[in-house]
């Protein structure tokens, strides 16, 4: 077992623990803290750790799309505040074979942190399971330490930290504002974002995507680039993708989707600005159906190659039988047609 201390502030101690199992099965462990600066001063509390009887190495933990652990462990440069960070973090976690359970998810951290997206909740991870870490900040503070715990009984949970960055700010008035960033629906339209600010029209009454749309475009206008974005969901959507253009003074970004399920689903659309350390989000809806099927002769096909295959077979058996039932009433036989 290993302490760990945090960074201590005026009112707030803080430290955790990572407790390594060696066998499988339940211990109790004590843990006693004491203030040296108040005599006698004792606080004890007792808790149970359940160690699990089989290896976490099927689940990978991915970092805005940089591996971070090997064989379920985390990398040496996660496990403490080492890797700077200047922008929303997409976590994502996958497994190989088999589903696990994330119970809960806690954030830590000196800065303004909070969890967004769907998997921020907890669930199973019986797909690509992502959640995002954002952070802002104060005046006058330069970086701060954040870790995340993610809790996936009887395991370890699994602790990641990183230090971010804060934005240089003015010295007058501290502003990280980004005045010059316009997103549109249309080249030259600023009715998503306005002057780094969402829109009250689009606030009031988002853009919403029909069913027989599988795409949607957006236009960056300004001086700063955005980098890579990141897309949430409240919704099962297969392998939505974002990407953006770079031409003259503007960025076209792509969205494409193909819906799992029917039903309506809010996407999020997160755009980090790297030079000035901050992102702008928006969010819409998609209207979405569920897939169809083609079936022909109870054989599951996507094209037309089966359904030909079993008209040709059909079509055989009938020449067949006229063949034979002629030659058994003594007929001339069929004149033989090649095909």
């Amino acid at each position: 077992m290993s302490t760990f201390l945090g960074r201590d502030t005026a009112d707030v101690h803080f430290f955790y623990l990572e407790l390594n199992c060696t066998s499988p099965g339940l211990t109790v462990l004590k843990v006693t803290v004491s203030d040296p600066a108040v005599p006698a001063s004792l606080l004890s509390w007792y808790f149970t750790k359940k160690c699990a009887t089989e290896k976490r190495g099927d689940l990978v933990v991915f970092i805005n799309g940089e591996q971070a652990t090997t064989h379920g462990k985390v990398e040496d440069r996660w496990k403490s505040p080492l890797v700077h960070i200047t922008e929303t973090v997409n976590v994502t976690m996958a497994l190989r074979s088999g589903n696990q359970k994330v119970e809960h998810i806690t954030v830590t951290s000196e800065l303004n942190t909070v969890l967004r997206g769907m998997g921020a909740k907890g669930g199973f991870i019986d797909q690509p399971y992502t959640f995002l870490v954002s952070s802002s900040c104060e005046k006058d503070i330069a970086e701060g330490n954040v870790s995340v715990s993610i809790q996936i009984p009887p395991y370890n949970p699994i602790v990641l930290q990183w230090l971010f960055d804060c934005p240089l700010c003015d010295a007058t008035n501290h502003s990280s504002h980004l005045p010059a960033i316009d997103i549109g629906t249309r080249l030259g339209l600023n009715d998503i974002i306005s002057q780094g600010d969402l829109t009250v029209s689009w606030t009031a009454a988002p853009l919403s995507v029909r069913e027989d749309e599988y795409s949607s475009s957006f236009f960056i206008t300004g001086k700063e680039e955005s980098g890579t974005g990141h897309i949430t969901t409240n919704m099962r959507l297969m392998d939505p993708t974002l990407y953006c253009i770079k031409s003259g003074l503007y960025q076209k970004c792509i969205l494409t989707y193909r819906c799992l399920n029917s039903g309506k689903a809010d996407v999020t659309v997160t755009l980090p600005f790297p030079r000035m350390h901050q992102s702008l989000e928006f969010t819409y809806s998609k209207v979405c159906r569920k897939p169809k099927i083609i079936v022909r002769e109870e054989v599951v096909t996507d094209g037309t190659g089966v359904t030909l295959c079993v008209v040709g077979v059909m079509v055989g058996v009938w020449l067949w039988a006229c063949r034979k039932s002629q030659l058994a009433q003594g007929k001339p036989k069929l004149r033989e047609i090649p095909i």
